[in-house]
């Protein structure tokens, strides 16, 4: 889950290390649970994240991290 103040737009999106596209939400308070759109688990593995988001102002901010998904 991600915590923002004055965020005005938000999006999280979770990528594969192919790129494709694990998980998409605009909704600040989900979080992704490790499984692939279908319901399936996902594998073990590296996945990127990207956060991107609006403040009050109108300013856009874009993060990059990574997680390593363990069962």
């Amino acid at each position: 889950t991600f915590i923002g103040v004055d965020v005005n737009e938000f999006e999280m999106i979770v990528f594969d290390r192919w790129g494709g596209i694990v998980y998409r939400s605009k909704n600040l308070n989900s979080a992704w649970d490790g499984k692939f759109p279908d319901g399936t688990p996902a594998k073990e593995d590296v996945y990127v994240w990207i956060i991107k988001q609006k403040d009050v102002l109108g300013v856009g901010h874009s993060y990059v991290g990574h997680v390593a998904l363990l069962r």
